[in-house]
């Protein structure tokens, strides 16, 4: 039996979607796979490292090429994704040899940085560890203040105010992915196409567009997504405000944790008195959440200097808050 672990070959996609179809028909999931390969913005048949056994595709990752803000820097990630192995060949340390490729190849092709979503019992084995981060859960009030409006958003009708946000907002961050117009348009497209109970709402109030939030149909207390003008000294508050509005009564949920965002709510001009401390308790909680694996490809770049393994590296991360959006989940 001949076993080569290399990338993917033109013309073997209709193999590759074969494989997926046998890896994850237990789980129910190939289609989503399948879209993923025809909606990234990047894709090269070398990112997907497969094994091939007597000329058969047996097992398959993806490499998801992306560019992670790092503080103002960037830095070139590499996503893992679409992991699978076909039901005849389990059992084989299959799983570990794509792992062990993509980590050679990475290092040949100027990665920095791997990430991937999984179990610690499966990929810890490859060097890749959990990062906890936290995010923010809170029921204090927030004011809604004058003159702010809120309108449902739509994916391509508002496009350029959302690219603009985002880029702007996440810039500075520790995490966010790099969307270009075409990443934009392919891959939070599918996301959205593939869950349609996601809401945009754009916000504005003097002097414009202040910031937009995503959420879901039946929770609009828990936020998806964000993003605020950080060059407008109230558009925190609007957003914040305009969240709330849309959840009176309920618990906010935010997928990450900022200082700004924590003392948005701490500092507000919806001070809780001593008599409504009397009604109900209120907190604001930061509350640890899995963000996912990692693995210090190199530590070159200016941003990782001093980073000497990826105990360093998640170290980093959460010094920084990290940050992941779902919408770029892969």
């Amino acid at each position: 039996m001949s076993i080569n672990v290399r990338g993917l070959r033109e013309g073997e996609i209709e193999a590759l979607k074969t494989l997926v179809a046998r890896g994850f028909a237990e789980k129910g999931t190939s289609a989503a796979v399948i879209g993923g390969i025809k909606a990234d913005p990047v894709f090269k048949p070398e990112l997907n490292r497969v094994i091939d056994v007597d000329g058969r595709l047996a097992g398959r990752l993806c490499i998801h090429d992306r560019a992670m803000n790092f503080g103002g820097d960037t830095l070139r990630v590499g996503a893992i994704g679409g992991v699978c192995v076909d039901p005849d060949f389990r059992r084989r340390g299959f799983c570990g040899m794509l792992l062990d490729d993509a980590t050679a190849f990475m290092e040949k092709n100027g990665f920095d940085v791997s990430i991937l979503f999984g179990a610690p019992a499966v990929y810890g084995g490859s060097g890749w560890q959990a990062l906890v981060s936290h995010n923010i859960s809170t029921n204090l009030p927030v004011p809604d203040l004058p003159g702010i409006m809120t309108r449902a958003g739509d994916l391509e009708a508002d496009g350029a105010i959302l690219q603009s946000l985002h880029q702007q907002f996440n810039a500075a961050m520790t995490g966010p992915f790099v969307r270009s117009p075409e990443y934009w348009n392919r891959w939070v497209r599918m996301i959205f196409n593939r869950d349609n109970s996601l809401r945009i709402w754009i916000i504005s109030g003097a002097p414009g567009t202040m910031g937009y939030f995503i959420n879901r149909a039946g929770t609009p207390g828990v936020v998806v997504e964000m993003a605020w003008d950080c060059r407008n000294s109230g558009a925190l508050s609007g957003v914040l405000g305009a969240i709330a509005r849309q959840a009176p009564g309920a618990r906010l949920e935010f997928p990450f944790y900022s200082p700004e965002l924590r003392d948005a709510f701490l500092h507000n001009r919806g001070a809780l008195s001593f008599e409504s401390l009397q009604d109900r308790e209120y907190d604001l909680r930061a509350m640890p959440r899995y963000s996912g694996m990692f693995k210090l490809i190199s530590a070159t770049k200016k941003p990782l200097q001093g980073v000497r393994n990826t105990e360093g590296l998640l170290q980093l991360l959460r010094r920084r808050d990290y940050i992941f959006w779902w919408l770029d989940h892969f």
